[in-house]
């Protein structure tokens, strides 16, 4: 009766009556991310930035919507855990953002992906890093965003062994490597990323 009366519409695509993700817009598998010059060890990625994950994941952080961010993130989990099964990891850390934004927001985006991933895969989420307030990455340039986040994140605890770092989005990499600089500076041995869309990728084989 309420899907009848309030139909559901897929956020990736738009359709009608097929949930808030509908199985066409759901990625399967991983994709590597090309990142140079950066300190993190490895990148890998559901899906490009313009496909319809994309689209639903910019719908969850920017509307906002609480309830979509926990699908995407669910789905985001099971995936990620299938690729990296035999692996051993330390920890998983969400990356930072500023608690004005997280209120504002209501959520973080990278903190719920990382519920979802320790989840699926019994690695402890450790909140190891803490970001001040500043220009949002997403206005800048690729070289006025390595400048940006100089001394605004900050490593709060000591993680040993490998690390898994979970972001919704990487573009020009630069968040992620000085999330990854803080983390190894404090005694982490590697560090790979994990998102939901990025950019530019290549399909694992």
């Amino acid at each position: 009766m309420i899907e009848a009366l309030w139909p559901s519409r897929c956020a990736g695509c738009g359709r009608l009556h097929d949930g808030r993700l509908c199985r066409d817009c759901i990625p399967l598998g991983v994709h590597r991310v090309p990142l140079q010059e950066c300190a993190i060890r490895g990148a890998f990625t559901l899906t490009g930035y313009d496909a319809s994950m994309g689209h639903a994941l910019r719908t969850a952080k920017f509307r906002p919507d609480r309830d979509l961010a926990w699908k995407v993130g669910r789905h985001f989990g099971v995936e990620m855990a299938h690729a990296l099964r035999g692996g051993r990891f330390s920890a998983i850390v969400p990356a930072p953002s500023p608690w004005q934004r997280r209120l504002k927001r209501g959520f973080s985006l990278p903190a719920i992906l990382a519920a979802e991933l320790s989840r699926a895969t019994r690695v402890p989420v450790v909140h190891a890093l803490r970001a001040r307030a500043g220009p949002r990455q997403a206005t800048l340039d690729v070289h006025a965003r390595r400048h940006n986040l100089r001394g605004r994140i900050r490593s709060r605890v000591s993680i040993s062994g490998t690390v898994l770092l979970v972001d919704d989005v990487v573009t020009t990499g630069a968040t992620a490597d000085a999330c990854a600089r803080e983390l190894l500076g404090d005694g982490t041995r590697a560090v790979w990323l994990l998102t939901v869309c990025a950019q530019r990728s290549r399909r694992v084989t």
